[in-house]
């Protein structure tokens, strides 16, 4: 993978798989995710974190697959409702 430009003009590594899905998940769905973190270990990944609704977990999944080839994905991210104080 050739190395990206940053906002500067310099030349940065390229980022890991983790990095990438990270992005992926952060652009398409913003803070509907707390506490994202992906794991790569081998040929899995794995995200985790917290979102309100089961839908928002199914877009996060959907984001992470558009970003692997032959890995597997394990999705623990876990759907809970927060209570406004």
């Amino acid at each position: 993978m050739p190395p990206h430009r940053n906002h500067n003009g310099g030349v940065t590594a390229p980022l890991t798989l983790s990095e990438r899905i990270q992005q992926r998940i952060a652009k398409r769905l913003g803070c509907r995710i707390r506490q994202l973190v992906v794991k790569q270990r081998g040929k899995s990944v794995r995200i985790e974190g917290e979102c309100s609704t089961y839908y928002t977990k199914q877009l996060a999944q959907h984001a992470a697959l558009g970003a692997i080839d032959d890995e597997n994905l394990v999705n623990a991210l876990e759907v809970a409702i927060r209570n406004p104080r």
